[in-house]
């Protein structure tokens, strides 16, 4: 599908990350990332768009989500020695910040991980602004 742009996109992102982030636990940032992806497949990325969540962080009151996002209606581009890949170039950086104090605001733990009813609307409505604009 659109792995290569996917992966152009993590790449890009890792090298824009800076350490001005307090730490989560180990794996704690990747976990609510596939949290929200998994979300994601049955809520936004059934509309025009694609994502890739790429940062996770939580501190000063409010949790911070960085992603990319590109129209579902780029055509794809051949890549090399890689198949097809959406049009990397529509990609477009967004963050959204929202209220939460700790863990326990953004997801339950446990066999079913799953987001909370506040944080999935405060995210749910910052996602649908940015890419309504």
């Amino acid at each position: 599908m659109i792995i290569a742009a996917i992966a152009v996109l993590a790449v890009a992102s890792a090298a824009e990350a800076k350490s001005t982030r307090a730490p989560l636990p180990r794996g704690v940032e990747q976990e609510i990332l596939s949290v929200i992806d998994d979300t994601c497949g049955d809520t936004w990325c059934e509309g025009d768009y694609n994502y890739r969540f790429t940062h996770f962080n939580l501190e000063n009151g409010s949790a911070t989500l960085e992603f990319f996002f590109f129209s579902n209606y780029d055509k794809p581009k051949p890549v090399a020695g890689k198949g097809f890949a959406a049009n990397v170039l529509s990609a477009k950086k967004a963050v959204c910040r929202v209220p939460a104090k700790s863990l326990a605001d953004v997801y339950t733990r446990g066999k079913l991980s799953l987001l909370t009813d506040s944080f999935y609307n405060n995210i749910n409505d910052c996602i649908n602004k940015l890419t309504l604009k």
